[in-house]
């Protein structure tokens, strides 16, 4: 569908491309951030080898790393980059060594050219990732370009979340759905966007209630909340609707840990909010009921209705929740035990445990390609960025940035609920959720400030965002636990 698009498509990206260019190399952390954006936009033509793997995000990230003497003036203290070079580099040798040795010992009819390069492939995309990591944890090393990376995702959020909101109400082109009816946006399939949206959804709603921020941008991010809820509902994603009921959770202790909340958003705007959202939550369940025919089928039943059907019939006793990942995941268990340590290796595990195609679940497919010892250095990796965030959400001396950092903590848990659903380490949300959160930690730890002027390019209007001012005025605060 993309193709009758073609010659619009490769006009904008040149002109888009060539801009991004020039201010990239005035400015390399510009990259960063059209890669940050780019996670948003993965509809791409498929390549030899690759297939649709080299994107927008890879681009701008090989722009970035080329420029890399002119990015880095000063770094601050860094705890997490030595952290990252352990765990993460155990985890690349590990991912490689398993990929080689299945590649070596499996039998020669698993083993074709064809197998060999997409196990290598999977390898290294895991390598890659650990590398997105690290960059976050280079590149965000002051408060401004931290906040700016947040804003850079929330950008590509809004496309993805307006797009499909609009793919809702039938008003969005054809490749904005898929067969099914059910919403993919920019992304290549629906199952990508909830991980692509909903990990910010909480940041966007104390956007949305921030001190000082004039009411075109708050009410801006509450338009990109809602539209963020319209497009997840609409991709019938089951996992999607637990992620949405979890960010209120998240919101809840988010203002029980942050002491002086009451001078950085405003709360009886959030209040009054959440129960406005509560209601808009049970009124859909009880829309979606109303409208059920009876019948469920995935070609035929709306996928906005389709996360209600199927959670209120699996409550009622009427159907599995999940036929397919239970049935996966015992498969690869059973096999797991042949190879524990190392595993089958990336991308033989199916062939091996028969599981009928990728399990549907980061963990144990790592688990079964990997072995516990995969599966154990990226679990670091995952525990280091939360243990470390949460450290440093509690001793942060600027309440906005202490909140900033509690949602991104939010959305790292609702990203490896996400993973529990889905294989989703090929996607790069959760490595540039990790690292921002360990760059979050270095900046507390290393006593970092708010800086005092922003770049031309930033409205003033936006300043509440970038700055804490609360901090500027005297008023040391310390997040409680």
């Amino acid at each position: 569908m993309l193709d009758e698009y073609f010659y619009e498509i490769i006009a904008v990206a040149t002109l888009v491309g060539g801009g991004l260019f020039l201010a990239g190399l005035r400015n390399p952390i510009v990259f960063f951030y059209a890669g940050l954006f780019g996670t948003a936009i993965l509809k791409t033509p498929e390549l030899p080898i690759v297939r649709e793997k080299f994107t927008i995000v890879e681009l701008c990230l090989l722009c970035l790393w080329m420029c890399w003497p002119l990015l880095l003036k000063g770094r601050l203290p860094s705890k997490a980059t030595g952290l990252v070079y352990l765990w993460g580099g155990a985890f690349c040798i590990i991912c490689l060594s398993s990929s080689l040795i299945a590649i070596s010992t499996a039998p020669p009819r698993m083993v074709t050219a064809k197998m060999a390069a997409w196990s290598l492939l999977e390898a290294v995309n895991y390598c890659y990732g650990v590398a997105i990591l690290w960059t976050c944890v280079q590149v965000l090393d002051t408060w401004q370009r931290w906040i700016g990376a947040i804003v850079a995702w929330v950008g590509g959020m809004a496309v993805a979340s307006f797009v499909g909101a609009a793919a809702v109400v039938g008003i969005a082109p054809g490749w904005a759905r898929e067969e099914t009816g059910r919403i993919c946006s920019t992304l290549r399939n629906e199952n990508q966007v909830p991980s692509m949206i909903l990990p910010l959804l909480v940041v966007v709603l104390m956007i949305a209630v921030r001190r000082g921020l004039p009411i075109r941008y708050r009410g801006l991010a509450l338009a990109i909340f809602v539209a963020a809820l319209l497009a997840a509902i609409g991709t019938g994603s089951r996992t999607a609707a637990l992620m949405i009921g979890l960010s209120g959770a998240g919101v809840v202790w988010i203002l029980h840990t942050a002491i002086q909340s009451k001078w950085t958003v405003y709360r009886f705007q959030l209040f009054y909010l959440a129960v406005g959202f509560a209601g808009v939550v049970v009124s859909y369940f009880a829309i979606a009921w109303s409208q059920y025919d009876g019948n469920y089928s995935l070609m035929s039943t709306p996928s906005w209705q389709r996360p209600a059907v199927l959670l209120i019939e699996w409550f009622d006793g009427r159907r599995e929740l999940d036929g397919t990942r239970p049935k996966q995941i015992t498969n690869a268990m059973e096999y797991f035990w042949q190879s524990p340590i190392l595993g089958t290796g990336p991308k033989f595990g199916p062939a091996f445990a028969a599981t009928g195609g990728e399990v549907h679940n980061t963990y144990f497919s790592l688990l079964l390609e990997t072995g516990f010892v995969g599966l154990g250095a990226f679990l670091a990796l995952v525990w280091l960025a939360a243990y470390l965030s949460f450290d440093a959400a509690r001793k942060c001396r600027y309440p906005w940035y202490g909140i900033l950092g509690r949602a991104l903590l939010v959305g790292l848990f609702l990203i490896c609920l996400y993973n529990g659903t889905m294989l989703g380490l090929r996607q790069r949300n959760i490595w540039f959720l990790m690292g921002m959160l360990l760059a979050f930690s270095d900046l507390v730890a290393a006593g970092a400030e708010p800086e005092s002027t922003l770049p031309r390019q930033i409205p003033k209007g936006m300043r509440a965002i970038f700055v804490d001012e609360n901090s500027r005025q005297g008023k040391e605060v310390v997040s409680s636990q």
